[in-house]
């Protein structure tokens, strides 16, 4: 059932938190030096963490979310694909080579995790990154495109991805209809007064993709973002 909360709460930004200690390993692999970047950005989120954390004993939400950590960082790094970077929370921040690589692991992503208790929403940018030091000589990455994987994912429902226009562009090209469909939603905001996003959603030929996203629809000229 598609979660109809408007998601007010979102910030600007993305609170860091849980490294992941090999993903930093793998970005430097990515990206030798740090400066500006190409990257695709992805930022998954556990949907309904806090009402489903309160159902159950501390431990075994713990234990519940560990297994959806294990199974969707071997996803992602998947074939040197990508690399986790951060946990956010009840989330995890991957970094792509290209968008179609990112598109791909996020619908494998959501394909592992129809088998799981938990649900997950997805959203993905693309786009130049800043590549640096965050904490002592360790490498993080920021910038708007992060930002905006932040609020692509929020607008996604549970189950679902959103991406950007340049991700669709992007990735479209590459991907056949039989592995990946697309979904035009146009423009929307998380919060009334933001730049809005035009999103498009990828799905797998046998999922319905969402009626509408979570957010404020935006009416008129079409953006780049």
């Amino acid at each position: 059932m598609q979660d109809t909360e408007r998601p007010d709460d979102v910030a600007d930004g993305i609170s860091l938190k849980r490294l992941t200690a090999r993903g930093r390993q793998e970005l430097a692999a990515f990206v030798p030096d740090a400066g500006p970047a190409m990257l695709a950005i992805l930022l998954s989120d556990i949907a309904g963490s806090t009402v489903v954390a309160g159902t159950m004993p501390g431990d075994e939400y713990d234990a519940l979310r560990d297994s959806h950590d294990k199974l969707l960082i071997e996803i992602i790094e998947s074939r040197g694909a990508g690399a986790a970077l951060k946990h956010t929370g009840d989330g995890i921040l991957a970094v792509f080579r290209t968008s179609t690589m990112a598109v791909r692991h996020a619908l494998g992503m959501q394909r592992a995790m129809r088998g799981h208790d938990l649900d997950i929403r997805i959203g993905i940018s693309v786009g130049e990154v800043r590549v640096k030091a965050s904490v002592g000589t360790e490498t993080d990455v920021f910038g708007h495109n992060v930002n905006w994987a932040a609020r692509a994912e929020a607008l996604a429902h549970p189950g679902h991805i959103c991406v950007t226009r340049g991700v669709h562009r992007d990735a479209s090209q590459y991907l056949p209809r039989s592995e990946c469909l697309w979904k035009d939603h146009g423009e929307h905001v998380v919060k009334q007064g933001e730049e809005p996003l035009y999103i498009w959603e990828p799905h797998e030929p046998d999922v319905e993709p969402m009626d509408c996203l979570r957010g404020h629809r935006v009416e008129g000229g079409r953006r780049d973002i």
